[in-house]
């Protein structure tokens, strides 16, 4: 069981490591679907955030978690990540219509094949990296806002 006081006195980061470590723990023995939704808010935006953190944004929506990319994004808003929020949604806003977010090879030929929308990618994914403190307080606010899903005590 996760300490509330324990968590507390932690960098936010750290913080968020241990609870995801937990989270992975209880995935992994129970399945995603047999999660709280809670947790499965937690998740969604934990691989998220490590995809982006990893590779940008692109990175994110050329790969096979961004098919689920309208999910995640209400899971950004459900944990309270207003940022992430914001700034994917100005990504998101800066594709041509005929581009459809979830079809990952039609991201990655525009991206890719197009200097003016990797500008704006690589632009706000570094917007994207300068506020992961502000992410990581989030997911532990919202972890100690759902204590009794998340195992705090």
């Amino acid at each position: 069981m996760l300490e509330r006081s324990r968590l507390l006195a932690l960098h936010p980061r750290r913080a968020n490591q241990l609870i995801r470590a937990s989270v992975r723990e209880r995935k992994e023995a129970e399945g995603f679907e047999s999660l709280l939704e809670p947790l499965r808010h937690y998740w969604r935006v934990s691989i998220l955030h490590g995809e982006i953190c990893n590779g940008g944004i692109a990175q994110y929506f050329t790969n096979s978690s961004g098919e689920e990319y309208r999910e995640d994004l209400a899971s950004l808003k459900a944990v309270g990540a207003w940022k992430q929020f914001d700034i994917l949604q100005r990504w998101l806003g800066s594709l041509p219509n005929r581009i459809d977010p979830a079809d990952r090879r039609q991201v990655g030929l525009y991206v890719f094949g197009t200097p003016e929308a990797l500008a704006v990618e690589e632009e706000l994914s570094q917007e994207y990296f300068r506020v992961t403190d502000a992410f990581n307080e989030a997911l532990v606010a919202f972890a100690l806002g759902n204590a009794d899903a998340f195992g705090i005590g």
